[in-house]
C-alpha cells in the first residue's frame, strides 16, 4: 500500500477485518483496500480498472464501427459487404440488458458497432463469472453457426450498446453462388477467431498448471 498498490481483500467478513485494521493501523483512512464476496469477481474488478483507464468505447465512426472493420469481416469485398448489410438487422440496447441468455436456442449473431458488452457463465451455488469482455469490431453468438446448438453464456450489455444482428436463417436462404461464397467468407473467419480463442486457453491453462 506504501507504493501505491490496492488490496483486494476476498471471503472475509468487511467490518471485522476493517475493526481488526483500526487496532493495528493508525490512519486506516489512507489506506486503499477493495473487498470482493469471492476470488471469482476479483479479477473483474481488476478488469474493469484497466478497462475504465485504457480503453475507450466511443466509435470514431460516426456510426460505429462499420462492417467493413468488423473482424469476422476480414477479406470481404466490397461487393461482399453490401450483400451482407442487406442482411443484418441494427439493434441498440440500454447499459445492463440481458442480450443472450444461457441455454436458449441460437439464432442470431451480433456484430458489435459501439458499447462493450460481458460473456457470463453460470457458476456453482447461483453465482456467476465473466469470462471475456467485448467491445467494437468484435461479435457474439457466432459459436451457434457453426453447430446450430443453444446458447452457452449470457452476453450482459455493460454499456449501451449499437450492434447488426445477422439471422441465421436469413443468412441461409440467399442460394445464389454469391450469397455461398458469403457465408463460406464468414464462416471461415468465424472458425479462426475461435482457433485463435482455443489456443489462448490452452495457454492461459497451461499457465495456471505450471
Amino acid at each position: 500500500m506504501r507504493q501505491g498498490k490496492t488490496a483486494l481483500l476476498t471471503n472475509i467478513w468487511e467490518y471485522g477485518i476493517v475493526k481488526s485494521l483500526k487496532t493495528q493501523v493508525p490512519s486506516l483512512e489512507d489506506l486503499t483496500f477493495v473487498y470482493q464476496e469471492d476470488v471469482d469477481h476479483t479479477p473483474e474488478w481488476c478488469e474493469d480498472q484497466l478497462l475504465a483507464k485504457h480503453s475507450s468505447f466511443v466509435a470514431e465512426e460516426k456510426d460505429g464501427t462499420p462492417l467493413s472493420a468488423q473482424a469476422l469481416c476480414a477479406g470481404f469485398t466490397k461487393e461482399e459487404l453490401k450483400e451482407l448489410e442487406t442482411w443484418v438487422n441494427a439493434r441498440t440496447y440500454e447499459k445492463g440488458h440481458c442480450i443472450l441468455r444461457e441455454g436458449e436456442r441460437a439464432d442470431a449473431m451480433f456484430f458489435i458497432l459501439s458499447g462493450q458488452v460481458s460473456v457470463v457463465v453460470s457458476l456453482d451455488h447461483r453465482r456467476a463469472g465473466r469470462i471475456s469482455t467485448l467491445s467494437a469490431g468484435s461479435a457474439f453468438g457466432e459459436m451457434a453457426l457453426l453447430d446450430h446448438g443453444v446458447r452457452s453464456a449470457y452476453v450482459m450489455a455493460d454499456t449501451p450498446l449499437s450492434c447488426l444482428r445477422l439471422d441465421y436463417e436469413r443468412l441461409e436462404r440467399d442460394a445464389t453462388e454469391f450469397g455461398a461464397r458469403v457465408r463460406l467468407k464468414l464462416i471461415t473467419n468465424i472458425a479462426r477467431v475461435l482457433s485463435q480463442k482455443l489456443r489462448q486457453a490452452t495457454l492461459e491453462i497451461k499457465s495456471l498448471r505450471s
